[in-house]
């Protein structure tokens, strides 16, 4: 098992691409753990401002390409169908850290024969939706983190006690990138795992494929996966 990374705190710019739940939920536990957050949406912009309020001083909102001159790290957010669409409009990512949530689910609204609101997975041709980005983002330092539980179960893990803090996974290639994910991680309330190179990606995104099926399976909500040590 890797060992858990621990390393002293550092004040970051973030930027935030999608501030839906997950992006929304994560800008306000960095702002009050007392990073710089800038926060974007591809929808009306004038939704931002009840979210900026709660992030308080440190909380800002601008537009996609502001976010990314803004930001040192970027928590890229969005709905895997839109990733081509919104990374048109972001420029360079060259040398920034970019944190991806995202699975690669599709909705089944416009396929025949499929029940409408079910959610498909695919596998992305480069093996998973961070290798994906990669492909696109030359230069960029990719990690993979946030993305094998549903939101509604971050919104309600960062509302809890510290006796309750959830297991967070994370892989990617840039140790350094790696080091500074898992002090977020540790910011927003959640307890850091490594699992390995980016390659290990497609795991990641399988853990959330896992997590659905219990879930179905059992008609269970409220659980996520961790790690115990044995001694």
């Amino acid at each position: 098992m890797t060992a858990i990374l621990q390393i002293r705190s550092l004040v970051m710019k973030i930027g935030i691409i999608g501030a839906g739940q997950i992006g929304g939920t994560l800008a306000k536990a960095w702002a009050h753990a007392g990073h710089q957050v800038m926060v974007s949406n591809s929808g009306n912009f004038s939704k931002l401002e009840p979210l900026v309020a709660e992030m308080g001083v440190n909380g800002s909102s601008g537009q996609a390409d502001e976010v990314v001159e803004f930001a040192d790290v970027i928590l890229f957010s969005v709905l895997w169908r839109k990733m081509e669409q919104v990374l048109n409009g972001l420029g360079s990512l060259e040398g920034k850290i970019v944190i991806d949530t995202m699975n690669p689910l599709t909705t089944t609204e416009t396929i025949v024969g499929t029940a409408p609101g079910e959610h498909i997975f695919e596998i992305p041709e480069a093996g998973s939706t961070s290798e994906e980005l990669q492909k696109r983002l030359v230069g960029a330092r990719i990690v993979k983190a946030f993305n094998h539980f549903p939101a509604e179960l971050l919104v309600k893990a960062t509302q809890e006690s510290d006796t309750n803090k959830l297991t967070v996974f994370l892989c990617g290639d840039d140790k350094q990138a790696k080091h500074l994910v898992v002090q977020l991680i540790e910011d927003s309330g959640f307890i850091p795992v490594d699992a390995g190179r980016l390659s290990s990606a497609h795991l990641l995104e399988n853990l959330a494929r896992l997590w659905h099926e219990v879930m179905e399976a059992n008609e269970l909500k409220d659980f996520a996966f961790s790690i115990t040590r044995l001694k």
